[in-house]
């Protein structure tokens, strides 16, 4: 049927068509009759709207002869579908009748689909109840399995509470809180469930501080027992330290405080005391958190326990009457002893513990040591006979050396004995402070150039200055420092040299020697060379650039300072490795010189970055946004750019490039700041606002790019501004206020008072625009909020300042 449609049952269009358009429109022209059969077949196939298509029947006049070529396709249609239907309506008959016998087997079908799913219904019942019972058991034993594994959880839980109360009954604190933290952080959270779990967990805080407290008791045990055998302690050392030096001491100097105990030469001095209860107390605060906090205790015990040593008042005579020499000589034994016991205690607990004492630590405590010593024997060398002073110098003596293996240096005990030498020293270095003024008043801060061999070794003969590169190249060459740096370090040379022919007349030992011309030279340099620095790098006329030069001279001065020492040592005939020979302190004062410089250039810096902000000229009431930058900003991103260049130049240290750019950039962010909050500025508009931020973003996008620091920090220079910026551009005055009074910190830069500033600014503005121009009810409404955030402002404000 399908294919008779499809084939036989075709019409033929085009003979139709040709038959009627012959029989009604023959007198028409044959192009008309084409174009009505190419539209007809385009409405017959389009589905859309057809007044494009009718659109040029109109326009031709042609719409009466359409209608009947439309009239004649209409009637030959009628025909097809006619013809269609009279050659298959014998096949529909068959059809419905085949439909009536299909509907008597379908009622059969449906009875028998019911009677099934009766049956499966039953059978189904049986299966659901016998699943639901095996259920049932499966979630009984998913319990049984459960309960086991608790069971298993909970057990090495209760084993390890049972071990730690064991490690505690036998003082095992350490263990215990290895327990402790191995309970609280592995098993207890696998059965935080149970209720004895949770008191477990309770008690954990309780058994840390038990723990915490008998190590303290343990520790003051160890403090106590300290206190009473430091002058045995120190007894030990100072004898076994005139083994090692051979010193050549009385026989009262040396007896021993007590005869009948008599001293084991091969006994250290750290064999008299048992050390582990500090390690142990120090790893048990460690676990808990609380070394800084054990730090403090110990050092505090032990600076308490000095200073009772130091505050001894048996050396003290009644009315200034002479005392017995011997008397004096024994308690200034045992008081010397104790100090050396202290310090043999905290140096050994310096190099076998870490963090718990710090060299800065004891040598601020040898200071205070030395001080009062001094003072101590001020008072009483007056007070006893000559053979009394040669003891108490032997003691000195004999002290300074055992002090030294300790790494106490006694430059300023030494000078005691040796007074009448300052007055050269004074003298000596008052000369060299008009000689270091005069070559850096004078030098011309560039780096020298010499032309010749001849000038080039003549510079290395005075400076030790060694680089491969500048070997190699040709002349000119340029040194990296200026004529002044081989200049003053021959003047340090000569001082050396005045020093040891003024020593050399004395009856004192190469060693002494030694130390005497670094004593000396360290006060020129942290005294002397300390203060002409100071006065050079002051001075307004300087440089950037010179004063980058500056920095450069001090850094190969402080290069060329172990130089220096090994010229001490071949002139005093000593060795530089020497756990005894005093080393340069006063190298630092060319550290603290750059320091001081690089302050400077920082101030120099600022005074340019603030001279530049005043050219800043804002017009407040402008309505349009520039998208260019400020002109005064692109004037100080190329100040900063060119100058740390220079720095670049000349190889400045990290640590200064990172600090100079991060105050420069602080200060750069307050003198904006200062500018967008000048009280002669009086109103404000958004769109100037827009503009400043625009400015304030260049800043941050170029403080990116500054080397050596990081995008975060750089930026975070002008959180401040651009905080209180963000918040006006975003009109969220009102978060601000609600914020701060719950103390939340969406803005924690901006300041209730610069808010208050800057809004009545911007509502000045608005209130000229109101009496200039008129205003919307809207716009009076913004007036109004302007003004009650200013009031909720000044509100807080007044109760900041009543505070």
């Amino acid at each position: 049927m399908a294919a008779d449609l499809s084939v036989e049952g075709q019409p033929d269009w085009g003979s139709t068509v040709e038959s009627t358009d012959g029989g009604n429109v023959s007198t028409a022209p044959q192009q008309t009759l084409t174009q009505h059969d190419h539209l007809l077949g385009e409405i017959e196939s389009t589905e859309g709207n057809l007044a494009g298509l009718l659109r040029p029947l109109y326009d031709n006049k042609e719409e009466a002869t359409f209608m009947q070529s439309l009239e004649s396709r209409v009637a030959m249609h009628e025909k097809t579908i006619e013809g269609m239907c009279n050659k298959h309506y014998k096949g529909f008959i068959d059809a419905v009748a085949e439909l009536r016998q299909v509907k008597s087997d379908a009622m059969k079908m449906k009875t028998k689909i019911r009677e099934g799913d009766t049956v499966i219904q039953d059978t189904g019942g049986h299966l659901l109840k016998t699943g639901m019972e095996l259920k049932q058991a499966h979630s009984v034993q998913y319990n049984i399995y459960a309960t086991m594994e608790s069971l298993n959880n909970c057990i090495p839980a209760l084993e390890m509470f049972c071990q730690l109360e064991k490690q505690m009954e036998v003082r095992q604190y350490y263990e215990a809180l290895k327990t402790l933290e191995q309970l609280e952080h592995t098993l207890l959270p696998q059965i935080s469930g149970f209720s004895f779990a949770i008191k477990m967990k309770n008690q954990i805080p309780q058994t840390r501080q038990a723990i915490a407290d008998l190590s303290k008791n343990e520790m003051t045990d160890f403090l106590t027992h300290v206190r009473h055998i430091a002058n045995r302690v120190g007894e030990s050392a100072m004898h076994q330290a005139q083994r090692h030096s051979k010193l050549e001491l009385s026989k009262q100097v040396m007896a021993p405080l007590d005869p009948q105990q008599k001293l084991d030469p091969d006994l250290c001095p750290q064999d008299l005391i048992d050390f582990s209860p500090v390690y142990r107390s120090l790893h048990i605060h460690s676990v808990l958190g609380r070394s800084e906090a054990f730090q403090e205790y110990y050092r505090g015990a032990r600076l308490e326990q000095l200073r009772l040593v130091l505050t001894d008042t048996s050396f003290e005579s009644s009315g200034g009457s002479r005392i017995d020499s011997n008397k004096i000589v024994h308690k200034l034994k045992v008081y010397l002893y104790q100090i050396v016991g202290f310090f043999v205690v905290e140096d050994t607990i310096l190099h076998t513990v870490q963090g718990l004492v710090t060299r800065e630590t004891l040598d601020g405590l040898w200071t205070m040591v030395v001080s009062q010593i001094l003072g101590l024997l001020t008072s009483v060398k007056d007070s006893i006979d000559v053979y009394g002073l040669l003891k108490i110098k032997q003691l000195i003596v004999w002290f300074n050396q055992t002090v030294s293996g300790y790494g106490c240096h006694a430059d300023k005990l030494s000078e005691f004995l040796l007074k009448i030498r300052d007055r050269y020293d004074e003298l000596q270095m008052k000369a060299m402070k008009d000689s270091f003024e005069n070559h850096f008043s004078h030098d011309n801060y560039t780096q020298m150039t010499v032309e010749t061999e001849d000038q080039y070794q003549g510079v290395l003969d005075v400076f030790p200055y060694r680089n491969y590169e500048l070997e190699k190249a040709v002349f000119p060459k340029v040194f990296p420092f200026s004529a002044c740096v081989p200049q003053v370090y021959k003047l340090l040379k000569d001082f050396i040299d005045q020093s040891i022919s003024y020593d050399r007349d004395l009856d004192i030992s190469q060693t002494e020697l030694d130390h005497q011309v670094r004593k000396s030279l360290n006060l020129l340099l942290s005294q002397t060379m300390g203060h002409c620095l100071s006065d050079i790098i002051q001075k307004p006329k300087l440089t950037i650039q010179q004063l980058t030069q500056l920095w450069v001279n001090l850094q190969h001065l402080e290069e060329a300072c172990p130089d220096l020492e090994k010229y001490i040592s071949r002139q005093t005939r000593t060795d530089t490795e020497s756990m005894n020979v005093t080393r340069l302190y006063g190298i630092s004062t060319f550290g603290d010189g750059r320091h001081e410089t690089e302050d400077a250039i920082i101030g120099k810096f600022k005074s340019k970055l603030t001279a530049i902000t005043e050219t800043a000229q804002y017009n407040w009431q402008i309505k349009e946004v520039v998208s260019s930058p400020s002109q005064y900003i692109e004037d100080i991103v190329q100040f900063i750019s060119s100058n740390f260049q220079l720095l670049k130049v000349h190889f400045l240290s990290d640590d200064f490039v990172k600090r100079l750019g991060t105050q420069i950039l602080k200060h750069l962010a307050g003198e904006i700041k200062s500018i967008l909050l000048n009280p002669a500025v009086l109103m404000i508009s958004v769109s100037a606002l827009e503009m400043f931020e625009k400015d304030v973003e260049y800043c941050e996008e170029y403080a990116k790019t500054i080397t050596h620091l990081d995008v975060q920090h750089a930026t975070g220079m002008f959180s401040g501004l651009r905080q209180i910026l963000d918040m006006f551009l975003k009109e969220e005055w009102a978060d601000f206020i609600n914020e701060y009074q719950r103390r939340q910190q969406k803005y924690p830069y901006v300041h209730p008072r610069e808010v208050h500033q800057l809004l009545k600014k911007l509502r000045e503005n608005e209130g000229k625009k109101k009496r200039t121009l008129g205003f919307s009810q809207s716009k009076k409404d913004k007036v109004k909020f302007y003004d009650l955030i200013l009031k909720r402002l000044q509100e807080i404000l007044d109760k900041s300042e009543d505070k």
